[in-house]
């Protein structure tokens, strides 16, 4: 997932809420300022996809169920994001236009600088909603695996929206095993998306395998 393109992200994200399945980007100057943050060139479309599973978890709070409603009962909601992204926009065009050297310098300050204060006021907000202890714990677990996911080269983007997406997952499938038990696996429609996602789970897999075999070919042609 954090292999697909900023576009596509933007494309799943409107289809998502046209069909019912179901912006800001990571800065990548930002990131690049923090030594121990390296980001890979996929870096842009797997902030997109976080970004598009905290916003999916933020409507879900809220009580808005993404889907033909938000095209409906909320379109006051949606036409409101919708400026709210293109006046957004048009300041951002013009703020960079006139701060960009200013902006540039932003990635000079060392991630010793920035991430203790990025960390307060994570801790800030997670303890203010319910002040609560257990709500730090949480915040503390859920820092501790996304850093060992990053640190040995798992992503995280997947992670977020299957959390989000897992109780609606959850909710349909009770209801396909209540109303058509295990008949609903041999439909048409079913076969096409587990076919799909066989082929997307097994793709890199079989595209490393080949890339092995590419290497070791050139490497045995060489005298």
């Amino acid at each position: 997932m954090p292999s697909v393109t900023d576009g596509v992200a933007v494309l799943l994200l409107l289809r998502a809420f046209a069909s019912g399945s179901v912006a800001l980007t990571g800065v990548e100057a930002i990131a690049n300022g923090v030594p121990a943050f390296k980001p890979p060139e996929s870096r842009n479309a797997a902030n997109t996809m976080l970004a598009m599973a905290i916003l999916l978890g933020a409507f879900m709070i809220m009580g808005l169920i993404p889907g033909p409603d938000m095209l409906t009962k909320h379109l006051a909601v949606t036409y409101s994001m919708v400026w709210t992204l293109a006046i957004a926009n048009v300041i951002t065009v013009l703020l960079c236009l006139v701060l960009l050297k200013h902006l540039a310098k932003v990635t000079q300050i060392p991630g010793s600088l920035i991430i203790p204060i990025v960390l307060l006021f994570i801790f800030i907000g997670s303890y203010s909603s319910n002040r609560d202890i257990a709500d730090l714990l949480v915040t503390f677990a859920s820092g501790t695996l996304g850093y060992l996911m990053m640190k040995f080269g798992w992503p995280r983007a997947p992670l977020v929206l299957g959390f989000v997406l897992g109780k609606l997952a959850e909710t349909y499938l009770f209801i396909s095993v209540a109303r058509y038990g295990f008949a609903w696996l041999t439909k048409p429609l079913v076969l096409l998306l587990i076919g799909v996602v066989v082929v997307v789970i097994a793709y890199p897999f079989i595209q490393e395998r080949r890339r092995h075999g590419e290497a070791r070919g050139a490497h045995a042609e060489i005298p």
